[in-house]
């Protein structure tokens, strides 16, 4: 896990699995809520997704909960032999991604309106996942609203099966009671552990790659 500008690793099978804790267009472009509560997201998968992703033969990248999409750009341009799904519950930002995929000419970045914790096990095959990323997930600070957070036991438990031998698991977060409550998580999956030299947090990301909430701590000095 990467604390402070991020949150540790562990290991599936042998997978290692990482946890590390634009221009404002806020004049023209319309309001929208930052957090969206994930238990409203309701609906059936579009099937062509579903589809799209089973019958995709390359590794899988997960972006759950991708924000702008900054990230994802980012880690589809980097890994050209995964195809990143990326993973939101706000409708807005996924037609937004989706947009910029098209322009970028990306044809190995997927956005997904999708509830990461409710619908992963009918989206994701098993033995496919290469790389997790989970990046500032809203740490939902009233006690009776944790069990909104996305990394918990059950997730987990449907995400385990999901990846593949030497897979990474990266989470970052920058709000410290969030971050040692996904430790403690953590440390109850036998087959996960962390990277050799480290006690679960991170000092710096794993991958190099910034996501915008990372950006904007790094220009305060965080």
């Amino acid at each position: 896990f990467w604390f402070g500008s991020g949150l540790g690793c562990g290991i599936h099978h042998g997978a290692s699995i990482v946890c590390s804790a634009p221009k404002d267009h806020a004049s023209i472009m319309p309001r929208h809520r930052q957090h969206g509560n994930p238990l409203t997201l309701s609906g059936p998968l579009d099937p062509l997704v579903i589809e799209l992703v089973r019958n995709h033969r390359e590794p899988l990248a997960l972006d759950v909960g991708f924000g702008k999409g900054m990230f994802a750009l980012e880690l589809a341009r980097q890994h050209s032999e995964w195809l990143v799904i990326a993973l939101e519950i706000r409708e807005f930002l996924v037609a937004s991604l989706g947009e910029r995929v098209r322009q970028a000419k990306l044809t190995n970045l997927l956005p997904v309106l999708a509830n990461a914790n409710l619908q992963l096990n009918e989206l994701i095959p098993e033995n496919r996942v290469a790389f997790v990323a989970c990046n500032f997930p809203d740490p939902w600070f009233k006690r009776r609203h944790h069990k909104r957070r996305v990394v918990n036991q059950s997730w987990l438990q449907i995400l385990e099966p999901k990846l593949l031998p030497g897979a990474q698991l990266h989470v970052m977060t920058d709000y410290q009671e969030l971050a040692l409550a996904m430790q403690k998580t953590m440390a109850t999956r036998a087959n996960f552990s962390y990277p050799v030299g480290q006690e679960g947090f991170a000092r710096e990301s794993a991958h190099g790659i910034i996501s915008e909430r990372e950006l904007l701590h790094q220009k305060r000095g965080v």
